[in-house]
């Protein structure tokens, strides 16, 4: 189970990938009133995870993805 189930990310047909789907998981938590230190928190493990499938797994782990 991810840390906030009820934030769904869509993944399908990012350009700049890598960023991309980080800013896209940024934006979804913040709208679902995430607080911005938890926000920073997701950026900062995402982004030093390595390359895209460890981002990813980094991303299920904290939100729905589709």
């Amino acid at each position: 189970m991810c840390k906030y189930p009820h934030v769904t990310v869509k993944l399908s047909g990012k350009t700049n990938y890598f960023y991309g789907v980080i800013g896209d998981v940024r934006d979804a938590l913040r709208a679902a009133g995430v607080s911005e230190e938890e926000i920073d928190q997701f950026s900062g493990d995402a982004a030093h995870a390595g390359g895209d499938k460890e981002m990813l797994a980094v991303v299920a782990q904290w939100v729905t993805v589709k």
